[in-house]
Protein backbone atom coordinates (compact mmCIF):
# COMPACT_ATOMS: atom_id res chain seq x y z
CA UNK A 1 0.00 0.00 0.00
CA UNK A 2 1.48 3.77 -0.68
CA UNK A 3 -0.83 6.48 0.53
CA UNK A 4 -3.82 4.39 0.53
CA UNK A 5 -3.38 3.16 -2.67
CA UNK A 6 -2.52 -0.73 -3.81
CA UNK A 7 0.36 -0.90 -5.13
CA UNK A 8 0.30 -4.01 -7.97
CA UNK A 9 3.29 -6.00 -9.42
CA UNK A 10 3.91 -9.31 -11.01
CA UNK A 11 6.39 -11.86 -9.76
CA UNK A 12 7.65 -13.87 -12.01
CA UNK A 13 9.94 -16.95 -10.90
CA UNK A 14 13.39 -17.25 -12.77
CA UNK A 15 13.01 -19.98 -15.60
CA UNK A 16 14.85 -23.15 -15.99
CA UNK A 17 14.49 -22.70 -19.93
CA UNK A 18 16.62 -20.60 -22.17
CA UNK A 19 14.38 -17.53 -23.08
CA UNK A 20 14.63 -17.07 -27.06
CA UNK A 21 13.80 -14.12 -29.26
CA UNK A 22 13.53 -14.66 -32.26
CA UNK A 23 15.00 -18.26 -31.98
CA UNK A 24 18.02 -16.32 -30.37
CA UNK A 25 18.85 -17.30 -26.87
CA UNK A 26 19.71 -14.71 -24.80
CA UNK A 27 21.64 -14.53 -21.03
CA UNK A 28 21.92 -11.19 -18.21
CA UNK A 29 25.70 -10.10 -18.00
CA UNK A 30 26.75 -8.75 -14.85
CA UNK A 31 24.92 -5.51 -15.66
CA UNK A 32 21.81 -6.86 -16.13
CA UNK A 33 22.37 -6.07 -19.90
CA UNK A 34 20.76 -9.32 -22.28
CA UNK A 35 23.24 -10.53 -24.53
CA UNK A 36 23.06 -13.57 -27.45
CA UNK A 37 24.09 -16.56 -25.99
CA UNK A 38 26.34 -18.27 -28.23
CA UNK A 39 26.22 -22.01 -28.51
CA UNK A 40 28.92 -24.42 -28.16
CA UNK A 41 29.57 -25.97 -31.70
CA UNK A 42 30.07 -29.71 -31.51
CA UNK A 43 31.85 -31.79 -34.74
CA UNK A 44 29.89 -34.83 -34.82
CA UNK A 45 32.58 -37.27 -36.31
CA UNK A 46 31.64 -40.78 -37.25
CA UNK A 47 31.47 -43.40 -39.98
CA UNK A 48 28.62 -43.42 -42.58
CA UNK A 49 27.56 -47.11 -41.79
CA UNK A 50 27.72 -46.43 -38.08
CA UNK A 51 24.73 -43.41 -38.98
CA UNK A 52 22.38 -44.80 -36.08
CA UNK A 53 24.39 -43.91 -33.70
CA UNK A 54 25.33 -40.87 -34.71
CA UNK A 55 21.10 -40.13 -35.23
CA UNK A 56 21.01 -41.18 -31.31
CA UNK A 57 23.88 -38.94 -29.88
CA UNK A 58 22.36 -35.98 -32.01
CA UNK A 59 18.91 -36.52 -30.97
CA UNK A 60 19.72 -37.63 -27.50
CA UNK A 61 21.98 -34.08 -26.99
CA UNK A 62 19.32 -31.93 -28.84
CA UNK A 63 16.92 -33.01 -26.02
CA UNK A 64 18.87 -32.38 -23.30
CA UNK A 65 20.33 -28.89 -23.80
CA UNK A 66 19.51 -26.01 -26.55
CA UNK A 67 23.30 -24.28 -25.57
CA UNK A 68 24.74 -27.26 -28.26
CA UNK A 69 24.71 -26.60 -32.34
CA UNK A 70 25.88 -29.83 -33.78
CA UNK A 71 27.42 -30.17 -36.94
CA UNK A 72 27.01 -33.38 -39.43
CA UNK A 73 28.76 -33.53 -42.92
CA UNK A 74 25.57 -35.70 -44.19
CA UNK A 75 23.34 -31.94 -43.59
CA UNK A 76 25.93 -29.31 -43.41
CA UNK A 77 27.76 -29.37 -46.77
CA UNK A 78 25.62 -28.35 -49.35
CA UNK A 79 25.35 -29.98 -52.96
CA UNK A 80 28.22 -30.20 -54.89
CA UNK A 81 30.82 -28.37 -52.35
CA UNK A 82 33.91 -29.74 -51.21
CA UNK A 83 33.67 -32.71 -48.55
CA UNK A 84 37.79 -32.08 -48.08
CA UNK A 85 36.94 -28.36 -47.90
CA UNK A 86 34.38 -29.14 -44.90
CA UNK A 87 36.77 -31.12 -42.41
CA UNK A 88 39.38 -28.17 -42.74
CA UNK A 89 36.57 -26.62 -40.57
CA UNK A 90 36.95 -29.00 -37.90
CA UNK A 91 38.94 -26.81 -35.86
CA UNK A 92 36.41 -23.64 -35.79
CA UNK A 93 34.28 -25.95 -33.63
CA UNK A 94 34.52 -26.12 -29.65
CA UNK A 95 34.83 -29.62 -29.75
CA UNK A 96 34.67 -33.07 -31.68
CA UNK A 97 32.69 -36.36 -30.95
CA UNK A 98 34.13 -39.00 -32.73
CA UNK A 99 31.92 -42.17 -32.67
CA UNK A 100 34.97 -44.95 -32.82
CA UNK A 101 33.91 -47.81 -34.05
CA UNK A 102 36.25 -50.91 -36.27
CA UNK A 103 34.43 -49.02 -39.35
CA UNK A 104 35.49 -45.63 -38.03
CA UNK A 105 39.42 -46.81 -37.41
CA UNK A 106 39.04 -48.17 -41.03
CA UNK A 107 37.54 -45.07 -42.72
CA UNK A 108 39.87 -42.99 -44.70
CA UNK A 109 37.73 -39.91 -43.81
CA UNK A 110 37.08 -40.69 -40.57
CA UNK A 111 40.87 -41.14 -40.17
CA UNK A 112 41.36 -37.75 -41.66
CA UNK A 113 39.24 -35.65 -39.71
CA UNK A 114 41.46 -37.21 -36.35
CA UNK A 115 44.53 -36.33 -38.12
CA UNK A 116 42.92 -32.72 -38.89
CA UNK A 117 41.55 -32.62 -34.71
CA UNK A 118 45.56 -33.74 -33.97
CA UNK A 119 46.84 -31.02 -35.18
CA UNK A 120 45.82 -28.87 -32.34
CA UNK A 121 48.45 -29.51 -29.61
CA UNK A 122 45.89 -29.09 -27.00
CA UNK A 123 43.41 -31.56 -29.17
CA UNK A 124 42.88 -33.85 -26.28
CA UNK A 125 40.77 -31.41 -24.25
CA UNK A 126 38.42 -30.75 -27.59
CA UNK A 127 37.88 -34.22 -28.42
CA UNK A 128 35.20 -36.51 -26.49
CA UNK A 129 34.93 -39.70 -27.85
CA UNK A 130 32.23 -42.79 -27.94
CA UNK A 131 33.20 -45.82 -27.89
CA UNK A 132 31.30 -48.74 -29.83
CA UNK A 133 31.66 -51.99 -27.55
CA UNK A 134 30.31 -55.08 -27.72
CA UNK A 135 27.31 -54.34 -25.21
CA UNK A 136 25.92 -51.33 -28.40
CA UNK A 137 25.79 -53.85 -30.87
CA UNK A 138 22.65 -56.22 -31.65
CA UNK A 139 22.89 -59.39 -32.19
CA UNK A 140 21.83 -61.48 -35.28
CA UNK A 141 21.55 -64.74 -35.47
CA UNK A 142 23.97 -64.54 -31.99
CA UNK A 143 26.73 -63.06 -33.71
CA UNK A 144 27.87 -59.77 -32.71
CA UNK A 145 28.94 -57.46 -35.73
CA UNK A 146 32.49 -57.04 -35.87
CA UNK A 147 32.76 -54.26 -37.99
CA UNK A 148 31.75 -52.18 -35.57
CA UNK A 149 33.35 -53.20 -32.15
CA UNK A 150 36.47 -50.83 -31.49
CA UNK A 151 39.61 -53.58 -30.50
CA UNK A 152 41.82 -50.86 -29.35
CA UNK A 153 41.93 -52.33 -25.62
CA UNK A 154 45.29 -54.39 -26.59
CA UNK A 155 47.97 -54.38 -28.44
CA UNK A 156 46.71 -57.11 -30.79
CA UNK A 157 43.97 -55.51 -31.48
CA UNK A 158 45.67 -51.90 -32.11
CA UNK A 159 48.27 -53.69 -34.70
CA UNK A 160 45.69 -55.06 -36.63
CA UNK A 161 44.97 -51.55 -37.51
CA UNK A 162 48.48 -50.76 -37.70
CA UNK A 163 48.89 -53.33 -40.35
CA UNK A 164 45.60 -52.48 -42.21
CA UNK A 165 47.26 -49.07 -42.84
CA UNK A 166 50.36 -50.25 -43.56
CA UNK A 167 48.30 -52.49 -46.40
CA UNK A 168 46.41 -49.74 -47.87
CA UNK A 169 49.99 -47.38 -47.97
CA UNK A 170 51.11 -50.45 -49.88
CA UNK A 171 48.16 -50.99 -52.27
CA UNK A 172 48.82 -47.20 -53.45
CA UNK A 173 52.52 -47.41 -53.90
CA UNK A 174 52.33 -50.40 -56.80
CA UNK A 175 49.07 -48.15 -58.55
CA UNK A 176 51.86 -45.48 -58.54
CA UNK A 177 54.58 -47.39 -59.44
CA UNK A 178 52.61 -48.97 -62.00
CA UNK A 179 51.40 -45.67 -63.25
CA UNK A 180 52.45 -43.24 -65.76
CA UNK A 181 53.86 -40.53 -64.20
CA UNK A 182 51.87 -37.26 -65.10
CA UNK A 183 48.52 -39.46 -63.92
CA UNK A 184 50.02 -40.05 -60.12
CA UNK A 185 49.03 -36.70 -58.83
CA UNK A 186 46.12 -37.82 -57.13
CA UNK A 187 47.41 -41.06 -55.80
CA UNK A 188 50.91 -39.23 -54.34
CA UNK A 189 48.83 -36.58 -53.01
CA UNK A 190 46.54 -39.54 -51.52
CA UNK A 191 49.69 -41.20 -50.37
CA UNK A 192 50.54 -38.80 -48.38
CA UNK A 193 47.22 -38.56 -46.40
CA UNK A 194 47.53 -42.43 -45.79
CA UNK A 195 51.42 -42.14 -44.21
CA UNK A 196 49.81 -38.85 -41.74
CA UNK A 197 46.88 -41.19 -40.62
CA UNK A 198 49.60 -43.97 -39.82
CA UNK A 199 51.76 -41.75 -38.11
CA UNK A 200 48.65 -40.43 -35.56
CA UNK A 201 46.37 -43.62 -35.20
CA UNK A 202 49.11 -44.90 -32.61
CA UNK A 203 48.83 -41.78 -30.73
CA UNK A 204 44.97 -41.54 -31.15
CA UNK A 205 44.44 -45.19 -30.02
CA UNK A 206 46.86 -45.19 -27.49
CA UNK A 207 44.85 -42.23 -25.41
CA UNK A 208 41.64 -44.03 -26.09
CA UNK A 209 43.34 -47.05 -24.58
CA UNK A 210 44.94 -44.75 -21.84
CA UNK A 211 41.57 -42.60 -20.67
CA UNK A 212 38.53 -43.88 -19.52
CA UNK A 213 35.89 -43.42 -22.34
CA UNK A 214 32.16 -44.47 -22.49
CA UNK A 215 29.92 -47.09 -24.23
CA UNK A 216 27.22 -45.97 -26.69
CA UNK A 217 25.26 -48.00 -24.31
CA UNK A 218 26.66 -46.26 -21.36
CA UNK A 219 26.12 -42.63 -22.58
CA UNK A 220 22.33 -43.42 -23.28
CA UNK A 221 21.44 -44.62 -19.59
CA UNK A 222 23.31 -41.70 -18.03
CA UNK A 223 21.42 -39.21 -20.47
CA UNK A 224 24.56 -38.33 -21.13
CA UNK A 225 26.05 -36.39 -18.40
CA UNK A 226 29.69 -36.75 -19.16
CA UNK A 227 29.39 -34.94 -22.45
CA UNK A 228 27.13 -32.79 -21.07
CA UNK A 229 29.09 -31.90 -18.08
CA UNK A 230 32.30 -30.84 -20.16
CA UNK A 231 30.24 -28.71 -22.82
CA UNK A 232 28.79 -26.75 -20.14
CA UNK A 233 32.19 -26.27 -17.97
Amino acid sequence: YQDDNKLEYIYINPSSELIRVNDIAYVFDKSHKPIPLKPKSIFLSYCQKDSSFADGIEEGLSKISKKIKITRDIRDVPYKESFSKFMHTISEHDFVISIVSDNYLKSRNCMYEVVEVMRNNRYIDRLLYVIIKREDCEKKNNIIDEDLVADIFNMNGQNKYNQYWEEEEMKLQKIIKDSNPLQTKNYVDELHVIRRIQLDIQEFMSELKDRKGISYSEMLSTGFKDIISIIND
